[in-house]
């Protein structure tokens, strides 16, 4: 089963849409918490046991941004569990997620008190690790997540995803989704306070070279073909590409009228 760990704003909504496009029954889990980043928030080995070791344990891939590589899902449920993960370059996530929350969201956030919020600090390292360490974040990658892709070479790290999780039918053509609006005002950031996002960003700068340097490289090296010749291809064949009209209604009908109420159940059960 793929567990998609989704960070925010680093393509995880065209992400999911991908995985719906493949398997009917991948669940994008809703959050119903503001603040994903926070462990009691987290998806636990208890809701994942209900949700797809009992209740829908033919599921072949579940994600969202309250689920975790180092919860050991593969614990709790009958089949194997490949991590996957995308990051940004950190300043530009850091901002793009201010912009998301404060003109998508409607979050009233200074730019100063955005940046005195301690939860937004070194955010990737986290999501991965549960806490700001660095050094476990590594450790999980090395041995727990599967694949790490990257924002800013989204369309070769499909093609190295699909390599690496030996899934050859897998179809990873896309339509973009939840960019925010060219319409919608964005803050505009200055050196200063760039300097400020990298001073408060340090563990997710060191964790983001680690995997720009060492992990991403390994893909490029060990792809199974050409890679600059089939990503030519794949970019021509994907430009005018749009998911099928009744298998796309089919997915929005399954969120929506199974695994849906089900997540309700499960937060009223657990928090």
């Amino acid at each position: 089963m793929i567990c998609f760990i989704h960070i925010e704003k680093a393509s995880g909504s065209t992400l999911h849409h991908i995985f719906r496009n493949n398997f009917l029954s991948y669940i994008s889990t809703t959050p119903f918490k503001v603040w994903t980043n926070e462990p009691e928030n987290a998806l636990s080995q208890e809701e994942m046991a209900l949700l797809c070791g009992k209740w829908l344990d033919f599921t072949q891939g579940i994600g969202g941004h309250n689920t975790r590589c180092f919860l050991d899902y593969e614990a709790v449920i009958d089949q194997p569990v490949q991590y996957v993960t995308f990051m940004r370059e950190p300043v530009r996530r850091y901002i793009s997620h201010f912009n998301h929350q404060t003109y998508v969201k409607g979050i009233r956030w200074s730019v100063q008190s955005f940046l005195s919020e301690e939860r937004f600090s070194n955010f990737m390292t986290k999501k991965i690790a549960g806490k700001p360490d660095v050094e476990l974040a590594k450790r999980y990658i090395r041995e727990k997540v599967a694949f790490v892709g990257l924002t800013e070479r989204f369309d070769e790290s499909l093609l190295l995803m699909k390599d690496v999780l030996e899934i050859p039918e897998f179809d990873v053509r896309y339509q973009r989704k939840n960019e925010t609006p060219q319409t919608k005002v964005k803050r505009a950031f200055d050196d200063q306070l760039k300097e400020e996002i990298k001073a408060r960003n340090q563990l997710d700068i060191e964790l983001y070279r680690f995997v720009t340097e060492e992990i991403y490289p390994t893909y490029q090296k060990n792809y199974n073909g050409d890679l600059s010749k089939e990503l030519e291809t794949f970019e021509k064949v994907n430009d005018n590409f749009s998911y099928h009209k009744v298998r796309k209604a089919a997915t929005i009908a399954y969120r929506y009228l199974v695994y849906r109420n089900l997540e309700f159940a499960l937060d009223k059960i657990y928090h």
